[in-house]
């Protein structure tokens, strides 16, 4: 009788991680298919913890909290125009643990009448235990006329000594 409530035990604890798994990619699509759309910004913001980070490795910019995380990506501001169905294409993922990896591309689009042509970028996707995304990285490959590569923030600084 132990050995079966020993064998009950792990393999509830075995299903608590599939769960677990389960619901990360449960989040990771629908993160997928609300960015795609663009058209439910509170539903995008729903994804994110109150206190998530934002670290976007080209730029440098790195934000706190999903009241500066809502104002950077701003889906309402009207200056920005979809130039096809789905704003990004997911070519990869990978989910491991509390982590998804996306790589793919944004599709061409307009903003503020200046054409922009599409974008290859991997997103890291951190999770807490609520399903909540608490850390987002972004590594976009930007046109050069976005960019000012001379006075983009050093991410370097982000670096703490341990």
């Amino acid at each position: 009788m132990r050995r079966f409530c020993l064998i009950l035990f792990l393999f509830s604890f075995s299903l608590q991680g599939q769960l677990s798994q389960g619901l990360i990619a449960e989040k990771v699509a629908t993160y997928i298919s609300l960015y795609q759309q663009r058209d439910n910004f509170d539903g995008f913001l729903g994804l994110y913890s109150e206190n998530m980070v934002l670290e976007d490795m080209i730029t440098g910019y790195r934000l706190e909290g999903r009241e500066q995380f809502a104002a950077f990506f701003n889906w309402p501001d009207t200056r920005f125009e979809k130039r096809a169905a789905n704003t990004l294409i997911i070519q990869s993922q990978a989910i491991q643990g509390n982590m998804a990896v996306l790589q793919g591309y944004f599709t061409p689009f307009s903003w503020d009448s200046t054409e922009v042509e599409a974008m290859q970028f991997t997103t890291i996707l951190y999770f807490n235990d609520k399903g909540e995304i608490v850390r987002h990285v972004d590594w976009i490959n930007y046109p050069n006329d976005l960019i000012d590569y001379e006075k983009r923030a050093n991410t370097n600084t982000w670096l703490t000594k341990e």
